[in-house]
């Protein structure tokens, strides 16, 4: 059973690239406007190239770390409610307190001084 699932996902993958290869083979590009880049309407006004700003990485990753930190918490907050032991509790502390002793370490070494 199993494996006609699965050989009929990949029939329908396979079918799929088939017709998305042959209707970019059939269609003819109308105009080279198309394979410039948009930006609101204008010409762009420089190189796609441009140096990336290390700052700005590091700004998102943090938002990140700090995004999933309040996905983990609610499954604790719940299991805390539900469980009404304090291992939950003592688990979600113990996690917020890590993720503060990270932050400090970050906010000490100027991770957040925008230059």
């Amino acid at each position: 059973m199993m494996l006609t699932f699965f050989m009929v996902a990949w029939m329908i993958s396979a079918l799929l690239l088939m017709i998305g290869n042959f209707v970019a083979f059939v269609m003819p590009t109308r105009s080279s406007g198309k394979q410039n880049p948009f930006e609101c309407g204008f010409e762009s006004f420089s190189s796609i190239r441009q140096p990336f700003s290390v700052r700005f990485f590091v700004l998102v990753v943090l938002f990140l770390i700090f995004d999933v930190e309040a996905v983990l918490l609610i499954p604790c907050l719940l299991g805390t409610i539900g469980a009404g032991g304090t291992l939950p509790f003592i688990y979600m502390h113990c996690f917020l307190a890590l993720l503060l002793i990270g932050l400090l370490i970050e906010w000490k070494n100027g991770v957040f001084d925008w230059k």
